[in-house]
């Protein structure tokens, strides 16, 4: 199940926690969290996973926590990627992007959705070019 939190009156507090950790993280020393008695050493990618939620909650912005196996249906896929029902539906059709049927319905994993997201940014960015900046000088 999918938790949705929204921390407006922390964003300050946010802000100087993800400030701790990345000068704790860069400094070549293990990050640790203490909750009362009991404190536990953070891996390096559980750090990266802090600080991006820790970012985004001190720049205001919504955060949702979902588990990458999480079943999302084809509206909500094509609303996540920004583009057309009609199009997913093409992306899953060609295999793009994994995805199961349960009776007539369609249903698409999460983490493979923003896995292919992810991917695709990643294609745009290589892709871009900025030939057009030479033609003028």
């Amino acid at each position: 199940m999918a938790t949705k939190i929204r921390l407006d009156a922390l964003p300050n507090v946010a802000a100087d926690l993800a400030d701790d950790v990345r000068a704790a993280s860069t400094a070549e020393q293990a990050v640790t969290i203490a909750v009362g008695d009991r404190s536990n050493q953070l891996s390096p990618d559980l750090v990266a996973l802090l600080l991006d939620l820790l970012d985004d909650v001190a720049e205001g912005r919504d955060v949702t926590v979902a588990p990458a196996g999480l079943p999302v249906g084809t509206e909500l896929a094509s609303e996540l990627l920004g583009v057309s029902r009609p199009w997913l539906t093409t992306l899953l059709d060609r295999g793009d992007i994994p995805s199961t049927r349960v009776g007539s319905k369609r249903r698409v994993r999460l983490g493979d959705l923003l896995a292919y997201r992810r991917a695709d940014d990643a294609r745009r960015r290589q892709a871009l070019t900025w030939e057009f900046l030479d033609e003028e000088a």
